[in-house]
Parts: C-alpha cells; sequence; structure tokens
C-alpha cells in the first residue's frame, strides 16, 4: 500500500511540472513527448542523487525508478517518431 501512495505522489508531481512546462503548446504530439521526457528525467535524477551520494539508497525508490526508465525506454521511440514531433533545426 506504501508503495502505491509513493507512486501516486510521483505521479501527480510529474503530471503538475509537466503541465506547467506545456502551457504554451498547441500541439498534442509535443505536449506527450515532453511530459514523457519529464518522466524519464525525474527517474534519471533519483537515481543519479543515490548514486551521487546526494541521496539515500532505498531499494523501493531505486527499483520504481529503474522500472519508470524501463517505461520511457519502451515509450521513446513511438514518441520520438511521430510526425508532429519532428522540426526543423535550421530555419
Amino acid at each position: 500500500m506504501k508503495r502505491f501512495f509513493v507512486t501516486l505522489a510521483l505521479s501527480a508531481t510529474i503530471a503538475g511540472t509537466g503541465f506547467a512546462m506545456t502551457e504554451g503548446v498547441e500541439n498534442e504530439a509535443v505536449k506527450a513527448r515532453m511530459m514523457l521526457m519529464d518522466g524519464g528525467k525525474a527517474a534519471t535524477g533519483t537515481l543519479g542523487a543515490m548514486g551521487k551520494g546526494e541521496m539515500a539508497f532505498d531499494a523501493d525508490k531505486a527499483g520504481e525508478a529503474r522500472q519508470a526508465r524501463v517505461d520511457h525506454a519502451a515509450k521513446t521511440p513511438a514518441a520520438m517518431d511521430a510526425q508532429e514531433v519532428r522540426y526543423r533545426i535550421h530555419t
């Protein structure tokens, strides 16, 4: 049950952060990609902080962050391949 509440709190934080970041973006595919990347960033930050000793190691949090990275990796190819996401670097 504790794991459920930790996951719920993490999801709410990520969703809130993603919403603020995508506020001015109108394209739904771009918003979805931005939210996906933000979720990967949060999980990587947790693992990085544990690895650097900035955060005490917690096996449950590390496992959740690992699973978030695995899920992120599975979703990334489709998100990056969306036609709406492609943009011109040089104008």
